[in-house]
């Protein structure tokens, strides 16, 4: 089978982003890409961490995304494909080299652009679950689809992922970021963001939010982090390039 991580950096890949992926290419994938990082690294090689619009680099995040989305939900797989939020939104991708060992997406919206954000509805408006944020025409964010490969999980990668965010989040004037996880995820998530001193991050009770059918059975919980007015990341080590 072709290997698109070798045509990482093409406007197309051997998995087209129109395309179906079974969930064994995805998995036969994974693995290859796995052992090739690991083989490619040069000693103590650093993660970069970039907001892309490269097809290759986008593809390869898909597909990551896929496949962890499919363990925690123990669901099959529909594609490795783009979303209707995606092109939407700003998208991190973790790499060395041209290798995508992971990513995310932020998507935000606003009370005067009426859009919706991943996890809302026509009958779910976060602006209409909390009140100031229609009342202060506050702009407002959800970070969604957070994926790193396994050996990269944890410790500075991941801190350095949320850094990289949330700068993004203050460059793009947003004063709230929510997102939906099971309740392990969210409680990594509030402690990543306390490690950075978003102190008032936190998981909101008494929401239920909307049951997303590709999900399962599996329980998700509303995470909201209030932006401090200061820029406290400015002075906070990062390595990133930015591709606005």
């Amino acid at each position: 089978m072709t290997d698109f991580f070798d045509k990482a950096q093409e406007t197309t890949s051997a998995f087209p982003i129109t395309s179906d992926v079974s969930l064994q290419n995805m998995l036969e994938t994974e693995n290859r890409l796995k052992g090739r990082v690991m083989r490619s690294m040069r000693p103590k090689e650093p993660v970069a961490f970039e907001f892309t619009k490269d097809k290759g680099y986008l593809q390869q995040y898909y597909v990551l995304r896929e496949l962890e989305f499919w363990r925690t939900h123990k669901t099959q797989p529909l594609t490795a494909q783009e979303d209707a939020y995606d092109s939407k939104s700003n998208i991190l991708v973790a790499r060395i080299g041209n290798k995508c060992v992971g990513g995310v997406r932020l998507t935000h919206s606003s009370p005067r652009t009426n859009s919706l954000l991943p996890l809302e509805t026509e009958d779910f408006r976060l602006a209409k679950v909390f009140p100031e944020i229609e009342h202060k025409q506050l702009k407002y964010g959800q970070f969604s689809g957070m994926v790193l490969s396994t050996e990269f999980r944890g410790g500075d990668v991941t801190r350095q992922m949320f850094l990289h965010l949330y700068r993004k989040v203050c460059a793009l004037g947003i004063k709230i970021v929510f997102a939906a996880t099971p309740i392990s995820n969210a409680k990594a998530y509030k402690l990543n963001c306390s490690a950075l001193g978003i102190s008032n991050t936190h998981i909101v009770e008494g929401v239920d939010l909307p049951v997303n059918s590709k999900e399962g059975v599996l329980k998700h919980y509303l995470i909201r982090g209030d932006i401090p007015d200061a820029d406290i990341f400015a002075n906070q080590d990062s390595r990133v390039v930015e591709v606005l």
